[in-house]
């Protein structure tokens, strides 16, 4: 017997609410949406500046956009650049842990706490969802979005995390 569905909402971030609605209804069936089969300028303009969309390839991931405000606050620009050792550095690991479970899922990965790469005076909560080719066969892209805190019900949401970040499936 199953448990009862949990009544919280999985986000806490509106950023990411919004991202997980707008996925969850373009799904088919139990398909991820295909890329291509929507206009996210259009669709989803507010999630723009903190949106990144990550390409999946045979060799690993590849940055393809990266939204304004994420620039910003990273102080690069890493368009185009593999998701590698020399990005990402000693934070490699808790880079690809989700979009590697997005794409294996076939699943939205919810991520929230206290990123190492940021410090421990940010709080975020991202949402990675997965995009599948034309073909509809294989993961193609992961989109995402990241909220940093103070947002009502993320600092309470990450109290309880020192550092480090608590990620889960969402079906």
């Amino acid at each position: 017997m199953r448990p009862p569905p949990d009544p919280t909402p999985p986000c806490a971030s509106p950023l990411c609410a919004r991202l997980l609605a707008w996925w969850r209804g373009r799904k088919d069936g139990t398909s991820p949406p295909a890329h291509g089969e929507f206009d996210l300028a259009s669709e989803l303009p507010q999630i723009l500046p903190l949106s990144f969309l990550i390409d999946v390839q045979p060799t690993g991931f590849r940055i393809a956009q990266v939204g304004a405000t994420l620039v910003e606050r990273s102080g690069r620009d890493a368009t185009g650049r593999a998701i590698d050792e020399s990005l990402y550095g000693d934070y490699l690991a808790e880079a690809l842990r989700p979009l590697s479970m997005a794409v294996r899922a076939r699943q939205a990965v919810l991520v929230r706490g206290r990123p190492y790469s940021i410090g421990s005076e940010h709080i975020s909560e991202a949402l990675y969802v997965p995009l599948l080719d034309a073909t509809r066969n294989r993961v193609a892209q992961v989109l995402g979005v990241v909220d940093y805190g103070p947002v009502v019900g993320l600092v309470e949401a990450s109290r309880s995390a020192t550092f480090g970040m608590q990620m889960r499936v969402l079906d």
